[in-house]
């Protein structure tokens, strides 16, 4: 159980649940699924520190990379949102997600701001919620989680943007003799 004002210990305490297959004949997804499908009405209705209460963590480990991956976020983060499974797993964009890595899932929709931010869209994110937030730590990193929160247009725009400048730069490559 969360408590408020110390930070809610993630993987450091215990494995996280991990989904095996994205489908719900596997317990741990169904699992999954129940809890964002309880925690997602109750976004409009409860107060952050009710919310906080719900947040839990799954993994699951795809094994996918570049623009497959960056498919199967989306589908991936629908129980809950990209910004979410963004800032969560500390990613700029689906396609820094490295093979090898699992993916954490939040069960309760919101951002993760970095304590330490690592990326221009963690810096980005930091610079206008600095000072908000519940601290959550998961697998070593200090967050701050602001329930029900999503990205903002400049933040979206920069999320977005970074997957045409991956493109662009590969198709530099690739004309340059």
């Amino acid at each position: 159980m969360l408590l408020l004002g110390s930070p809610w210990c993630g993987a450091e305490d215990a494995e996280l649940p991990r989904i095996t297959e994205w489908q719900i004949r596997d317990k741990v997804f169904l699992r999954y699924r129940r809890q964002t499908d309880v925690t997602g009405p109750r976004l409009t209705r409860d107060k952050p520190e009710q919310l906080i209460e719900s947040l839990d963590f799954f993994s699951f480990q795809a094994v996918v990379q570049g623009e497959r991956f960056s498919r199967l976020f989306f589908i991936l983060s629908a129980p809950t949102s990209p910004a979410s499974v963004a800032t969560l797993n500390r990613l700029n964009h689906p396609l820094n997600y490295e093979d090898s890595r699992l993916l954490l899932l939040p069960t309760v929709k919101g951002i993760f701001v970095a304590e330490e931010p690592q990326n221009d869209l963690e810096l980005l994110v930091a610079s206008t919620r600095s000072d908000q937030g519940f601290p959550v730590t998961v697998q070593g990193n200090l967050f701050y989680f602001i329930p029900g929160a999503d990205f903002s247009p400049d933040e979206w725009t920069l999320f977005l943007r970074y997957r045409q400048l991956i493109a662009e730069a590969q198709l530099e490559q690739r004309t340059v003799p």
